[in-house]
């Protein structure tokens, strides 16, 4: 006759603190796990759990809520994110045009329309026109209505963020701490960071609407922005400028006041049965730049150099680029600064 082997105190206390109390923070349940070792109790799963639940004060709500996961040894950030995760599974929100477009529509008959959808979903929030227009406000009224939310909104919104960093970090694309939450390591959230910051390229931009289109949108955007940055006081500028003196890129080039040496080149770039010109500006060497002597697949060999302030080789490049706009040229193999490049030799008046 074989007899059942007798469970160790440590596999009982693993069973207590795994299967029966659930989801602890490492760093706590390990310490538990050396506590109940020292208690009478230790052999007994249930006296185990009842001992853990009335030490920790575990409240009787469900995964949704912060304070389950607080009282588990969660920081407020990572509570704040398991809350809103265990809410979001298995869930259609009626803020989604999935949720909309799922059902049919007692008005029509039919399933709702992605247009039908919109505004079911959008009068059902404050901050958008359809939510005022649906309780008899006219057009102007509730553009005027959904902009006054909005604003105090983020007003709203700011103030929290102030009160409590943590849960801003691990609620915001642009934190490493939304990122490691997540399951990436610091060097991939670092990574993610870098293209949640660069959304609103050119490069992506002419993905998206095509190229016309895309440079025409990205235009519009620089140009929105250079205009708000007008308005500041000189004081203002000086300040935005500190904080970005480590940091160059298309929108500290467009500040008269950036000094820092800078080059403006032009390359012939040839490979993959290709042969075109790239013009490009840089505040390193031409191979520096390129860490060698390729582009991605393409070999390069420089044509000509201009040296002066980054500011104005940049807005040199930018001259260059907007009148030889006929010769623009796609490669077939994409790298960055792909959308600089020319069929033939452009035109360049350095003056």
């Amino acid at each position: 006759m074989k007899f059942k082997r007798s469970r160790t105190i440590e596999e009982k206390i693993q069973e207590c603190l795994d299967d029966k109390v659930q989801n602890l923070h490492p760093d706590l349940r390990d310490k538990l796990f050396v506590e109940l070792q020292n208690v009478s109790i230790s052999s007994d799963v249930a006296k185990c759990k009842s001992y853990v639940s009335k030490l920790l004060s575990l409240p009787e709500t469900g995964k949704q809520t912060k304070q389950y996961w607080i009282s588990r040894g969660w920081s407020d950030g990572e509570s704040h994110f398991k809350s809103t995760e265990n809410v979001k599974k298995g869930k259609v929100s009626p803020y989604s045009k999935e949720f909309w477009t799922s059902k049919i529509n007692p008005n029509t008959g039919v399933y709702y329309t992605d247009c039908e959808a919109d505004y079911e979903r959008n009068s059902r929030r404050p901050i958008r026109k359809e939510y005022w227009l649906k309780r008899g406000y006219n057009e102007t009224e509730s553009i005027k209505l959904a902009k006054e939310k909005k604003e105090k909104n983020n007003i709203k919104g700011a103030e929290k963020s102030k009160n409590n960093n943590e849960v801003q970090k691990v609620s915001s694309k642009r934190c490493i701490e939304y990122w490691t939450i997540r399951g990436f390591s610091e060097v991939d959230a670092r990574e993610k960071i870098s293209q949640e910051q660069s959304t609103f390229t050119l490069e992506k931009c002419i993905e998206k609407y095509g190229k016309e289109g895309g440079k025409q949108k990205w235009l519009d955007r620089q140009e929105k922005w250079q205009g708000s940055l007008d308005k500041k006081s000189d004081s203002e500028k000086i300040e935005i400028n500190r904080k970005k003196a480590t940091k160059i890129n298309y929108r500290t080039l467009w500040n008269k006041d950036l000094t820092e040496n800078g080059i403006l080149y032009l390359l012939k770039v040839t490979g993959n049965d290709e042969e075109f010109y790239k013009i490009g500006i840089t505040t390193k060497s031409v191979y520096s730049r390129y860490c060698g002597n390729k582009i991605g697949k393409y070999d390069y060999e420089i044509v000509e150099v201009f040296s002066n302030n980054i500011h104005k080789s940049f807005i040199l490049e930018q001259k260059i680029i907007k009148e030889n706009r006929k010769i623009s040229y796609i490669p077939k193999q994409k790298f960055e600064g792909w959308t600089e490049c020319f069929y033939e030799k452009p035109i360049i008046n350095y003056n």
